[in-house]
């Protein structure tokens, strides 16, 4: 083993993901999280539609319905609950609910990569296909890396 990727497994490639993500996972089957958007569509109901973030303690707010814990869910995940608190708050017996996750946090990357920065998130991003955009691992001697 090279020492440049000894250096490189040892944390000198730091892939710092805004969504915890196993290499291979990819970002869409990852739930949403606060700081994020998503667009709400309730079918003839525009005072109940449009952009919602989540907030810092992971729910959205509906007007006339409340607040919805969102943290966690999938956008499929959230319509359901979304129709749940429809139903219930009897503004509503059968809606027709659309969830759209419109952003997404960024995702990080720093360490011994070309070009760390931050990222868009896209759906399907996987964790080989953030350091590809980050330029790729580049070799570094340990006094280069103490450098920086």
């Amino acid at each position: 083993m090279t020492q440049s990727f000894r250096a490189f497994l040892g944390g000198c490639a730091l892939l710092i993901l805004s969504t915890t993500m196993a290499p291979g996972q990819t970002a869409s089957r990852v739930g949403l999280l606060p700081g994020e958007e998503v667009t709400v569509d309730v079918y003839a109901r525009p005072e109940l539609s449009g952009a919602r973030l989540i907030d810092a303690a992971g729910q959205i707010a509906i007007p006339l319905v409340g607040r919805i814990d969102a943290q966690g869910l999938t956008a499929p995940e959230l319509e359901e609950k979304i129709i749940a608190a429809l139903r219930k708050s009897g503004l509503d017996q059968s809606p027709s609910v659309t969830v759209t996750a419109t952003r997404r946090l960024d995702v990080y990357v720093d360490g011994a990569v070309s070009n760390p920065g931050a990222y868009p998130w896209r759906p399907g991003l996987t964790v080989a296909q953030v350091m590809a955009l980050a330029g790729g691992r580049i070799t570094v001697s340990s006094d280069e890396l103490a450098r920086r």
